[in-house]
């Protein structure tokens, strides 16, 4: 019954709250999915996958709220003012678009810098596994300096499948089929 996803929409946001889920859920609307229920899943890229930057586009997901959606995402808060955290997404896209992907995360106190640095390593890693001899890499990385209270930064890649499917000017109809 699960449709293989026939886009990936990568997004990343920042927030900071009174509590951890505040926080998160601050930086998941920064992010512009706080709305939808993310259903956690591992991180095959299928193949043909479209990918859709969600930050370059501009526009908050125009899926129904509540919407259960497959997302790839990580996330790190601290409540420690003054401390850098971070986290991202790397998704390794092989240049046959008939072979899959890998997408991997990491979360961590630190920089934008160092969760690159680790980031790539982990796509050759994975490259290297599946023996992707010529793949792109495409990045979504968070960064924030906790101000207050508690600081969140947030990365996902939601799944989306062909029912989900941008229709128009980005309108999503939720099961519609």
């Amino acid at each position: 019954m699960w449709e293989v996803p026939q886009e990936v929409w990568l997004t990343s946001g920042v927030g900071e709250g009174s509590t951890r889920l505040n926080a998160f859920d601050k930086a998941l609307f920064s992010a512009g999915i706080a709305n939808l229920n993310l259903m956690r899943v591992t991180s095959i890229l299928p193949a043909r996958a479209k990918i859709v930057d969600l930050r370059q586009i501009g526009k908050q997901v125009d899926i129904p709220f509540g919407c259960l959606v497959p997302t790839v995402y990580t996330t790190i808060s601290s409540d420690c003012p003054g401390q850098n955290i971070a986290c991202g997404l790397v998704i390794a896209v092989p240049e046959d678009p008939d072979v899959n992907g890998v997408i991997f995360e990491v979360s961590l106190h630190g920089g934008a810098g160092e969760a690159e640095r680790i980031l790539d390593g982990m796509a050759e890693e994975a490259a290297a596994l599946r023996q992707m001899k010529k793949f792109r890499v495409i990045k979504a990385i968070s960064e924030y300096t906790v101000e207050r209270r508690v600081g969140c930064v947030v990365a996902a890649a939601l799944m989306i499948p062909r029912s989900l499917q941008r229709k128009g000017d980005f309108e999503v109809p939720c099961g519609a089929g």
